[in-house]
C-alpha cells in the first residue's frame, strides 16, 4: 500500500513540473497581418487587451492596419520611426520577444535571453532601449536592445528586486523596485550608470513608487497606488522629498512628460482601479512645480499617449480610445481596451 501512495505521489510531482515547464516555455509570438501595403512612417500605435495592434493615422485618427500578436504588454517608439512591444506571453506560455514594428507592421522579432519581458523604455541619449523583465525564482533582468541594429548589447542582473517603473535622463537609468523576499516592506530608487551599467546610488523609501519621470536633477513620483492627491518631487542624488505637489484631484496613477511648442510639462492621471473612477487629467508646469490646469472627460484614463497637442487616452470603463484636444473630446474610436500607446512623428526621431 505504501509503494502505492508513493507511486502516485510521483506521478503528481512528474505533472506539476511538467505543467509548471509547459508554463515557463518560451514560445514565438503568433502574428496575423490584415494587410500587407506599405503605410506611412509617422502614427499612432494602440495595443489592445485582445493582442489587437492598430495603426491609426496621426492626421485623423483613420484606423490604416491592425496585425494580432497575442502576448504584447509595453511598448515605446524608439530609433528609425519604429516601435518595440514587449511580449510577456500568453498564461500558458512565457514570452521572450520584442517584437518590431514600423510602417504601420511588423517588421521583426528580436529574440531575448531571458523570460517575461514587461516594462521598456526608450532613451534618446544613447538609442538604446531598456527592457525590464518579471521576477522569477527571485531572479531579474534588465535587458539593454541597441535600437538602431535591434541587438541585444547586455543583460543588467537586477536579483531579489520586483521592478515597478523605469526612468531614463541622459547616461542615467533610474530604477522603482521592491525586494521580493520582502513584499511592501523594502523599497528603493535605484540609480544605474549607462556608460559601465553599474549601481552607482540606492535610496530606501518606507512607500513604493508605481509611476514616475526624471527632469534634470528631480524624480517626480506617484505613490503606491494612493488617493492621496499628491506627486512628490525627490532629489535625485538623495531621495529627499524637494516639494509635495499638491493635486485638485485624488487617485493619481501615471505620470509621463511631454514637450508642446517647446516646453516640457508634466500630465498625472486620475483612475481608481478598484471603483473604476477618474474622469481627469492634471497638468503641472515642472518650472514652478505647480499645476496649471486640470483637463476634463478623461474618464478611467488606464493609458495615456500623446501626439502633437492631442492627448489620447486610453479608457478602460467604456473600452476605447478618445481623443482629447484644447480640453474637449474630438473623438471616440471603438477598438477595445487600450493597454499601451506609442506615437511616432518627426519629433520623435
Amino acid at each position: 500500500m505504501q509503494k502505492k501512495y508513493i507511486a502516485i505521489l510521483g506521478l503528481l510531482l512528474i505533472a506539476v513540473a511538467a505543467f509548471s515547464f509547459h508554463m515557463l516555455k518560451p514560445e514565438p509570438a503568433t502574428v496575423e497581418n490584415n494587410r500587407t501595403e506599405i503605410y506611412p512612417e509617422n502614427g499612432v500605435y494602440c495595443y489592445t487587451a485582445s493582442g489587437n495592434m492598430y495603426f491609426l493615422s496621426s492626421d485623423d485618427y483613420q484606423v490604416l492596419n491592425k496585425v494580432l500578436i497575442y502576448g504584447g504588454l509595453n511598448m515605446a517608439a524608439v530609433a528609425d520611426k519604429k516601435v518595440y512591444l514587449t511580449i510577456r506571453g500568453e498564461d500558458s506560455k512565457a514570452g521572450k520577444e520584442i517584437a518590431v514594428f514600423r510602417n504601420g507592421n511588423i517588421i521583426k522579432t528580436i529574440e531575448l535571453e531571458r523570460i517575461l519581458p514587461e516594462k521598456t523604455i526608450y532613451n534618446e541619449h544613447d538609442c538604446k532601449a531598456y527592457v525590464g523583465h518579471i521576477a522569477m525564482n527571485r531572479k531579474n533582468y534588465i535587458t539593454v536592445i541597441n535600437t538602431k541594429n535591434d541587438t541585444v548589447e547586455y543583460i543588467i542582473p537586477y536579483f531579489d528586486k520586483v521592478i515597478e517603473d523605469m526612468a531614463v535622463y541622459g547616461n542615467k537609468l533610474y530604477v522603482s523596485s521592491w525586494y521580493s523576499r520582502s513584499p511592501g516592506e523594502l523599497s528603493q530608487i535605484d540609480t544605474i550608470n549607462l556608460d559601465d551599467y553599474r549601481l552607482i546610488n540606492t535610496f530606501p523609501l518606507d512607500y513604493i513608487v508605481t509611476s514616475m519621470i526624471v527632469l534634470d536633477n528631480t524624480i517626480y513620483v506617484i505613490r503606491s497606488l494612493s488617493d492621496e492627491p499628491v506627486v512628490y518631487a525627490l532629489d535625485a542624488e538623495s531621495g529627499k522629498v524637494e516639494k509635495r505637489i499638491e493635486l485638485k484631484k485624488r487617485y493619481p496613477w501615471q505620470i509621463y512628460k511631454h514637450q508642446q511648442d517647446g516646453k516640457i510639462y508634466i500630465y498625472v492621471s486620475h483612475y481608481n482601479a478598484e471603483n473604476m473612477t477618474g474622469d481627469s487629467i492634471s497638468c503641472i508646469d515642472p518650472e514652478t512645480t505647480e499645476v496649471i490646469d486640470v483637463l476634463p472627460n478623461a474618464l478611467c484614463a488606464e493609458v495615456l499617449g500623446f501626439n502633437g497637442k492631442d492627448i489620447l487616452i486610453g479608457e478602460q470603463k467604456n473600452d476605447r480610445l478618445s481623443i482629447l484636444r484644447n480640453r474637449e473630446l474630438i473623438k471616440k474610436i471603438g477598438i477595445g481596451r487600450v493597454i499601451a500607446v506609442a506615437t511616432v512623428s518627426d519629433s520623435s526621431e
